[in-house]
């Protein structure tokens, strides 16, 4: 019987070719495995900001540069809290407070489960706090934000359920972090009296997110604007101003005050006190409603609904979203205001469009005999450096009754705000500022849904130039929510490249091996 020989066996085995291909595929794939490993782990360390990336397009869990110059600006410490039982935290608001924290130094952000940790509530008794609700401190001051505030619904009636439609995150929770951390809050006076319109949830939320309080006011019985306005929102009315109150509202004006001006189709109501205060301000109304004629101007809802060009100014800059103006009324520019009011457009028309005075008859919407030519503007913005101290001077050789009036009356009104409002510094400039839109249902939800927010973003970049000021002011838009969010991770980006590069073909590689090596061994 041979005596079986190990050395021999092995060195034989080593110069066996099979056997040595066989180990270098091995060595192969464990040299792969093993940058495999170590790639994992160096992804991991990274934040997840450069690890995970939204594919739809929608961005819900990323934080905008108006957010990043929010927190760049932070000097105090603002803690934010998730309240949610373990396992049921909503990933997209956690992955977009995480992204806060990662970006200052300023934001510590905690889950905080209330079952395990009931004590914890006991701070918050005096909020109504649910699952996934975010609590925001700084100090003394704090807020909470309810899912329903993050999330925006939209209800069928027929089946009494609900479709989220909108993420509000960012909005929300950047404005709480700015209202946590402000010294002062701004507030507007929205007018009363004149059968204005009901201002829309989306309005209401935009103006709460920049931390506005509102409170309505009477101008028929308080003497004047009050000082602590930031604006004044007139929000179309039905019904015209009176002459008493358009001289309370253009000594505010002349003082440097600001306001927002919602003047669209009154139905063939006149106006012609607000007219005369718009007059004075440089911009007369059209009679009527724009329609486009050029069809890349208006949408399939009809030719009344007009997508305008943007113009360039500091409210349209960086508004790269449609606006979208059903109904609106043309704006043109006065030739007679005074040289120190200067006038921007903020929408236009194309040069196709043309006002319809009487719509509530058209018979078409083509061009026909009577209708106004354009192009209009749709939307405008004035300024006038002011002396703090100077009296009315916009009321003059407007032309219409209810403006003589106002004139006549105008020298007791200058005097009392002379002596009661700027005794300080009679010297200093202001700036008079008013953005005048001429659509009301561009406030809609509907019709702001259908361009994707770019109404609402409009309008809340215009409140901020309002508000311009000493305290930082939020105007970001909600995100649409048309689909399912598709996220996938840097980690995951790279096994697929790996997959498709590496171990398919390494796979289809060693299948062929060993099938070649079983057909040659036969």
């Amino acid at each position: 019987m041979k005596k079986f020989n190990i050395k021999e066996s092995f060195r034989k085995g080593v110069k066996n070719k099979r056997l040595r291909h066989g180990s270098y595929s091995m060595g192969l794939a464990l040299i792969v495995l093993a940058i495999i490993v170590v790639i994992n782990m160096a992804v991991n360390a990274l934040p997840s900001k450069f690890r995970e990336f939204d594919l739809t397009g929608q961005n819900l869990t990323q934080i905008s540069s108006q957010t990043t110059e929010v927190l760049d600006a932070l000097t105090k410490d603002v803690q934010i809290y998730l309240v949610a039982q373990s396992g049921q935290e909503d990933e997209t608001t956690k992955k977009l407070l995480d992204n806060y924290a990662q970006a200052s130094d300023h934001i510590k952000f905690e889950v905080r489960d209330p079952v395990k940790n009931p004590a914890f509530l006991n701070s918050y008794q005096d909020m109504d706090l649910y699952n996934n609700s975010v609590i925001v401190e700084c100090g003394d001051r704090k807020k909470a934000l309810s899912p329903d505030q993050i999330y925006e619904y939209q209800m069928d009636y027929t089946n009494y359920s609900s479709t989220v439609t909108g993420f509000d995150g960012e909005g929300q929770i950047t404005s709480a972090i700015s209202y946590v951390t402000s010294e002062n809050l701004g507030k507007a006076y929205t007018l009363t009296g004149h059968d204005e319109a009901a201002m829309t949830d989306s309005l209401k939320s935009l103006i709460q997110k920049q931390n506005l309080e509102t409170e309505d006011l009477n101008l028929i019985t308080a003497d004047q604007v009050p000082e602590d306005a930031d604006f004044l929102l007139i929000f179309s009315p039905m019904a015209d101003i009176s002459a008493e109150e358009s001289v309370k509202i253009q000594n505010y004006l002349t003082a440097g005050g600001h306001a927002f001006i919602v003047a669209g189709y009154t139905g063939g109501t006149p106006q012609p006190n607000l007219d005369a205060l718009l007059a004075g301000y440089g911009l007369e109304r059209v009679e009527g409603v724009v329609v486009e004629g050029d069809p890349n101007h208006y949408t399939g809802s009809g030719q009344a609904y007009i997508v305008p060009d943007k113009e360039s100014h500091e409210i349209t800059s960086g508004l790269e979203k449609y606006i979208l103006m059903p109904m609106a009324q043309g704006l043109q520019e006065s030739q007679d205001h005074r040289d120190t009011v200067q006038v921007s457009s903020l929408l236009k028309t194309s040069d196709a469009a043309y006002s319809k005075p009487d719509p509530a008859n058209v018979t078409t919407m083509e061009k026909e005999d009577g209708d106004i030519d354009g192009p209009f503007m749709i939307g405008a913005a004035i300024t006038e450096t002011v002396s703090a101290g100077e009296g009315n001077t916009g009321m003059e050789d407007t032309g219409t009754e209810g403006a003589d009036t106002a004139d006549t009356d105008t020298e007791g009104a200058d005097t009392d705000s002379t002596d009661t409002g700027n005794a300080e510094d009679q010297s200093a400039s202001k700036e008079t500022r008013i953005v005048c839109l001429t659509s009301e249902l561009m406030f809609d939800q509907g019709i702001d849904s259908q361009v994707i927010g770019g109404n609402m973003e409009l309008v809340g970049k215009a409140v901020s130039w309002l508000t311009d000021g000493e305290e930082v002011t939020v105007s970001i838009p909600s995100k649409s929510i048309d689909n399912t969010s598709l996220s996938m991770t840097a980690m995951g980006t790279l096994l697929g490249f790996l997959g498709c590069i590496v171990v398919i073909p390494l796979a289809v590689l060693v299948t062929g091996l060993v099938i070649w090596l079983g057909r040659k061994n036969r």
